[in-house]
């Protein structure tokens, strides 16, 4: 027996399937689907990272150029196994940095929760690596001041983290301007292989 992955959203059902071949996910016939271009809604090629974006067939729930938020890029290479139509070549994650960490989706406004608390941090940035098919989340945090304690700050932090995220962070205590502005309060820096 052969396991195989599928792609679907709740509002959309199955998107996409994964033939024997394993070289991507084939789109389904039941819906149309394109990758666009996050900021301008404009089609993309072959091979050019954007967001998920369905139109549904179903008459009793339309749905027209629906984004999934999810980002992914598709071929059009014909398969190995016979089939022509295109295939997702991977899910790369999602378009407004809601992000799935160790199986937990993490937003930006829990990280926001737990930052509020902790008035010394001027500016934080969730940075999201993977090592040996692990997740690990590191909270870089920009301080006004270095604690007298950077021992019981970081375990005051993680334990703030924990009750709010329930994930267990490491924790980057960096001076002011370590952190570059780039609008991104989680930052998803994993290779999927």
């Amino acid at each position: 027996m052969t396991l195989c992955q599928g792609y679907g959203t709740a509002d959309c059902g199955c998107l996409a399937y994964e033939c024997r071949e394993k070289s991507g996910m084939h789109f389904t016939s039941n819906a149309y689907v394109e990758i666009v271009d996050p900021q301008t809604g404009q089609p993309l090629g072959p091979g050019e990272p954007g967001e998920v974006v369905v139109t549904m067939f179903n008459p009793i729930y339309p749905l027209i150029r629906f984004g999934t938020g999810d980002l992914s890029a598709f071929t059009d290479e014909p398969c190995a196994c016979g089939r022509t139509v295109p295939r997702l070549t991977r899910i790369m994650g999602r378009v407004d940095q809601i992000t799935k960490v160790k199986g937990m989706f993490v937003h930006p406004s829990q990280a926001d929760k737990v930052v509020a608390g902790f008035p010394q941090v001027a500016k934080y940035q969730i940075v999201v690596t993977r090592e040996q098919n692990n997740d690990i989340m590191t909270f870089d945090l920009e301080m006004k001041e270095q604690p007298a304690d950077t021992d019981a700050f970081t375990k005051e932090f993680v334990a703030a983290v924990l009750d709010g995220i329930k994930l267990r962070p490491l924790v980057n205590l960096l001076t002011l301007g370590s952190i570059v502005d780039d609008g991104k309060k989680i930052k998803d820096e994993r290779k999927w292989d």
